[in-house]
C-alpha cells in the first residue's frame, strides 16, 4: 500500500514582478548619482570666494570641465586635450543648450583657465560657471 504525501500549500504568493521592477529601478538611480558623483570627485583644490551665488538648477545640458594643477583637463572625469574638448564642445552646443562649469585648482596658472574660457567662447557657449570654494561663512 502506498502511502501518500500530503504537501502543504501557501495560500499566500509574494508577486515577484513589482519586486523585480523595484529594483531594476533602484539599480538605475544608483549607477546615475554615481556617475554624477564621479565628475567632482577629481581632488582639486578649488579658489576661495568670499561671494558669489550659488549653483543654480537650470534646463540646459550641465558639461563639467576640471582643471587639475599640472594643467590636464578632463571632461566630466576623462582626461582630454584643447583642441578634442573644443570639437566635442562644438558638437554639444550644436544640438543642444549647454552650461560649461569649470573647477579648477587654486595653484594653477591662469593661462590655462583662460585658454579653458576662450574654447568655451570660440564655441559659442553662453553659460560658463567657475565652482569656487565659499568661505565667507568662515
Amino acid at each position: 500500500m502506498k502511502l501518500l504525501k500530503h504537501r502543504k500549500t501557501y495560500k499566500n504568493k509574494i508577486n515577484i514582478a513589482s519586486l523585480v521592477d523595484v529594483v531594476f529601478l533602484l539599480i538605475i538611480f544608483f549607477m546615475t548619482v554615481s556617475h554624477i558623483t564621479a565628475t567632482e570627485q577629481l581632488p582639486i583644490n578649488l579658489p576661495d570666494a568670499q561671494n558669489g551665488n550659488a549653483p543654480s538648477q537650470t534646463s540646459d545640458e550641465n558639461v563639467i570641465i576640471n582643471i587639475d594643477s599640472s594643467g590636464n583637463i578632463h571632461l566630466e572625469s576623462t582626461p582630454i586635450e584643447l583642441t578634442a574638448l573644443k570639437s566635442k564642445l562644438e558638437k554639444l552646443s550644436n544640438t543642444t543648450n549647454i552650461s560649461v562649469t569649470i573647477r579648477c585648482d587654486r595653484n594653477l596658472e591662469w593661462s590655462k583657465v583662460r585658454a579653458v574660457i576662450k574654447t568655451c567662447r570660440d564655441c559659442k557657449i553662453t553659460s560658463l560657471k567657475v565652482r569656487v570654494r565659499d568661505v565667507s561663512g568662515e
